[in-house]
């Protein structure tokens, strides 16, 4: 018999997979800092927060799915966070908390490296829930999405265009599972 997933419910990381998301959240900051590369955090929260969190949020959208994570510690600015069974490219997105915006977010300059799907996660350490999805074309082809500006690096103040999907635009974390399981 088939267990169906409720997306309904939010999921838990286990007490391995929190240490293990604290471990690649810290190991990407300090590796995107030595090759230079800037912290456009795009929060008041702290940079090292905001990757410990990504990083959860990344494995609980693995788990939900059936996946296996992208666990490299390396430059990580473009790579993909895994792939679909049929070789589909995933870029998890996060919105930290509980009842903030509930919107897809992407940065516009991630056009030119674009994934496939890009995937809403919402949530707190270890706590997460995966809203739903957009695919490549949804977020820069006109879609769904709209560009807009907002501000970017908080220390810096700059703005930053992104491409945003509301959330009821978004499509359902349900189809994405079956999408994964007819590859």
């Amino acid at each position: 018999m088939e267990t169906r997933l409720d997306f309904a419910d939010w999921n838990m990381l286990s007490e391995m997979e929190e240490r293990l998301s604290v471990l690649i959240g810290w190991e990407r900051r300090a590796s995107n800092r030595r090759k230079g590369r800037e912290d456009k955090k795009y929060s008041m929260k702290e940079g090292h927060l905001l990757d410990i969190q990504a990083a959860g949020s990344e494995l609980m959208f693995c788990k939900i799915m059936n996946l296996y994570p992208e666990l490299s510690c390396l430059y990580h600015w473009g790579m993909k966070d895994c792939y679909l069974q049929n070789g589909m490219s995933v870029d998890v997105k996060m919105r930290m908390g509980w009842n903030e915006v509930r919107s897809l977010e992407v940065p516009a300059g991630m056009k030119e490296k674009s994934a496939d799907v890009y995937a809403l996660m919402i949530g707190r350490m270890p706590i997460y829930k995966f809203l739903g999805w957009a695919d490549g074309d949804d977020v820069f082809k006109g879609g769904e999405a709209r560009r807009r500006e907002i501000y970017g690096s908080v220390s810096k103040g700059t703005k930053e265009t992104f491409y945003h999907v509301n959330y009821d635009k978004l499509r359902e974390p349900q189809e994405l599972l079956e999408l994964n399981k007819r590859s």
